[in-house]
């Protein structure tokens, strides 16, 4: 990935880190919304999952830059995504459902640079995730 595109993804995830509560409630409505029968895989509080969630991709993005603290984030979620035995075939979902609320949460940043760097971002936590499960 390109510093603009890591300057992109900072930028725009700006709304995440102001509005954490409503962006992740809003998330996994959309999730829920897009999976059907996912909410059952989760257990214990939704809402201190919906906020270790957003610290989780918080965390990912500021270490985007450096691959060792990078891959260790990654492993954390593959852990987490092992935990909800989510198919692979659902990851575009997922993907999908956070670009879905980066579009509303962040309109003064989206574009389709902003998207396409988003998109990059994915596939490679995406790929990371596959390799770790």
């Amino acid at each position: 990935m390109t510093e603009r595109q890591l300057l992109l993804i900072r930028q725009s995830w700006s709304y995440i880190i102001f509005y954490p509560r409503e962006a992740g409630t809003l998330y996994y409505l959309r999730l829920f919304e897009t999976i059907p029968g996912l909410i059952l895989r989760f257990q214990g509080d939704i809402r201190e999952e919906l906020h270790r969630v957003m610290n989780r991709m918080t965390l990912a993005i500021t270490k985007f830059s450096e691959p060792a603290a990078f891959e260790a984030e990654i492993r954390d979620f593959a852990t987490l995504h092992l935990r909800y035995n989510l198919p692979r075939v659902q990851y575009d979902r997922v993907t999908d459902s956070l670009l879905w609320l980066l579009k509303r949460g962040s309109p003064q940043y989206w574009d389709a640079e902003t998207e396409t760097a988003w998109q990059c971002m994915f596939q490679t936590i995406s790929e990371s995730v596959q390799e770790k499960t």
